[in-house]
């Protein structure tokens, strides 16, 4: 008797699924905060400009300090391994503590060229995964492919990154810029 009451049980909440709120053709959600989640065309049209700010071309926006501006909210963070790594700086520790520190670093820094979009996803309705690969990185000689993990300000309006989680192939942008490796001792890597 346990037995089928349990059955019952996960059988009818197997099929109050079909009642919960499911995606419209609009992505509406009526139990996320947003009335919206980001479309894929809003997550395109922030990488472009986001990347208008690596390459010192700036954007619709205007130029790269006036996007990033626009682009980066006020409470903004940005954790990377990958930079802590070069930096020799704790892992797991944020590499960007504000929107100043990062506006400041990122408009002054030498501007990237050959960025090339591999994809950009949608995720968790407020995050924006943008799949890279940057051709020009210093000597250019090592393409550098990364990730940034974008989390979005609730406003679909106006998009700003809150949080950026970053990570690529610290190696190659290390030899790009002049870093030095040293295999252990023994046979180099193949």
């Amino acid at each position: 008797m346990k037995t089928t009451s349990i059955l019952a049980a996960a059988f009818a909440f197997a099929s109050a699924g079909h009642a919960l709120p499911q995606p419209t053709s609009s992505t509406t959600i009526s139990w996320w905060p947003w009335s919206q989640c980001i479309s894929q065309s809003a997550a395109e049209q922030f990488v472009q400009r986001f990347s208008g700010i690596l390459s010192g071309k700036g954007s619709d926006l205007g130029d790269k300090v006036a996007t990033a501006n626009a682009l980066v909210a006020d409470s903004f963070q940005e954790v990377s391994d990958s930079i802590n790594s070069l930096a020799m700086k704790p892992l797991g520790s944020v590499t960007e503590p504000s929107k100043q520190s990062y506006v400041a670093g990122i408009t002054h820094a030498p501007t990237e060229s050959g960025i090339e979009t591999i994809n950009v996803f949608v995720t968790d309705c407020n995050k924006i995964l943008w799949h890279w690969n940057f051709k020009g990185v210093g000597s250019g000689v090592q393409e550098v492919k990364g990730f940034n993990l974008f989390t979005m300000a609730p406003n679909l309006n106006n998009l700003q990154v809150t949080r950026l989680d970053l990570e690529f192939n610290s190696i190659a942008w290390g030899a790009d810029t002049g870093f030095t490796t040293t295999p252990p001792s023994g046979s180099a890597p193949s």
